[in-house]
């Protein structure tokens, strides 16, 4: 096999669906695990759950642990995340390095090809075949530790399929995929809360007192040591500050340690809400520190933390921001960081149709202000008629463009014409990736997967 062919098999195997999958994927799993050698009982797994901020979280905790020396030498740590922006490749990293195109196209057809000899298996998923593909390579490169982000839920996620997780970490816990999940809170909770380990550890960001609540009655019953992050880590209110440093984002803030101290935490990811997500990693990576798993963790490690499409700049006169949100929270949350800027930037805008568009419109504050409205490339693209009526009230200068590429070039060169303009393009994670790419932001091997991975998609 080659990048082609690997790429073409995994938008065959998407095409099959999620919530077909989604509760029996672990039985079909084990018994392909062990042709493989066993390698989710191989080394401990950190499991990372929640409705928003999973990503920068596990981003997060994965840097504080990577560059905490244990026994005086570095450790090695995967992470798995997901969705990706570009390429399959970017959810499996070593040490913050994407795993080699090699490696990856060898392991899918060891992988592949395990599962075409034993048909008793049934259909694999296509997170639970790149699961299975992470947890080869980690044990094969010997991590110490890993730090997993489940795709969906939990305790029927692909991830859950690992033995030895001695830590479970919860970020903010919302309503979402109710058709699978079921159409409670209380539902997604106990979907969510299945990642804990019997006797394990556990630590969660700030939640509603109901989700708090059932959060520690699930770890109650299975005697899990809980603990909130911000009972360890205490934010300090009014000192959060964002700035400009050398073409990128840096978000600093006071937070009051376990040991009383005050720590001036810095990022490269803004937002509000990444005060949430960096007090539960550093929480996360003291307990990890107190079970001998890590070394003390360096809040100075979190500056190396890199999620592209997040919060990003690029370019210059006009800068342009992207931010993947696409839900109303994650709107609401760019929102208020742009205000803490006091910026009034030219939108750009683009949706997938099953998302609560509606709403993220009203959000946004585009009255007077010019709006360009484009299509995502994606077969679940929301049409512009779609979003058109889904305005309570149309801004007073929209346009309507063809492509992403037209709509960026002439809301650069609007905001060109204001005093520190500004572009900001958002709504979806796969205008994100395609404005990335108009922007020449790829290298060239990226950009090229991006390629092939878009026309097998587009099939």
């Amino acid at each position: 096999m080659d990048l082609p062919e690997v790429f073409r098999r995994l938008a065959e195997i998407g095409r099959q669906g999620l919530s077909e999958s989604y509760g029996a994927g672990l039985g079909r799993m084990r018994p392909l695990l062990a042709r493989l050698g066993q390698p989710q009982a191989a080394f401990p797994v950190v499991i990372v759950t929640g409705s928003k901020g999973k990503g920068s979280t596990a981003t997060f905790l994965a840097n504080l642990l990577q560059y905490s020396p244990k026994d005086g030498a570095l450790p090695k740590i995967g992470l798995f995340t997901g969705p990706h922006l570009h390429t399959y490749r970017e959810r499996i990293r070593l040490n913050g390095f994407m795993i080699e195109a090699g490696e990856f196209v060898a392991l899918f057809e060891e992988i592949y090809q395990t599962a075409r000899q034993a048909p008793d298996l049934g259909f694999i998923s296509r997170f639970e075949l790149l699961t299975i593909l992470a947890l080869v390579y980690f044990a094969r490169q010997g991590v110490d530790l890993a730090v997993m982000e489940v795709g969906m839920g939990g305790i029927y996620d692909a991830v859950n399929i690992v033995e030895n997780s001695p830590l479970a970490v919860f970020t903010p816990i919302e309503l979402e995929h109710a058709a699978i999940l079921g159409p409670t809170l209380a539902d997604i909770v106990r979907h969510k809360s299945g990642i804990m380990r019997p006797d394990a550890q556990a630590v969660s960001s700030r939640q509603t007192p109901d989700v708090a609540g059932w959060l520690q009655t699930a770890a109650q019953t299975l005697n899990v040591d809980f603990h909130f992050a911000r009972k360890s880590w205490n934010f300090q209110p009014g000192t959060l500050k964002v700035a400009l440093e050398e073409g990128r984002f840096a978000q600093s803030f006071t937070a009051t340690g376990p040991d009383s101290q005050d720590y001036l935490i810095k990022t490269r990811l803004a937002g509000t809400f990444q005060v949430e997500n960096v007090l539960d990693a550093l929480a996360a990576a003291a307990l990890l520190q107190h079970q001998g798993l890590a070394g003390a963790p360096n809040p100075a490690a979190l500056l190396q933390a890199a999620l592209p499409g997040r919060f990003e700049l690029a370019g210059e006169n006009p800068v342009v921001l992207l931010d993947a949100a696409h839900t109303p929270n994650a709107i609401r949350e760019l929102v208020q960081t742009l205000a803490s800027l006091d910026v009034q930037p030219t939108w750009v805008l683009g949706f997938l149709k099953d998302k609560n568009i509606a709403e993220m419109l009203r959000l946004l504050p585009l009255e007077n202000r010019p709006v360009f409205l484009t299509e995502v490339h994606s077969r679940r693209k929301a049409d512009i008629q779609h979003v058109l009526d889904s305005f309570e009230q149309s801004p007073s200068s929209l346009t309507v463009a063809p492509t992403l590429a037209e709509a960026l070039h002439e809301a650069r060169k609007l905001a060109a014409k204001e005093p520190g303009g500004l572009v900001c393009l958002t709504g979806s994670l796969y205008l994100v990736a395609e404005a990335r790419a108009t922007l020449g932001l790829l290298d060239p091997a990226t950009a090229t997967e991006a390629h092939l991975i878009a026309e097998v998609e587009a099939l």
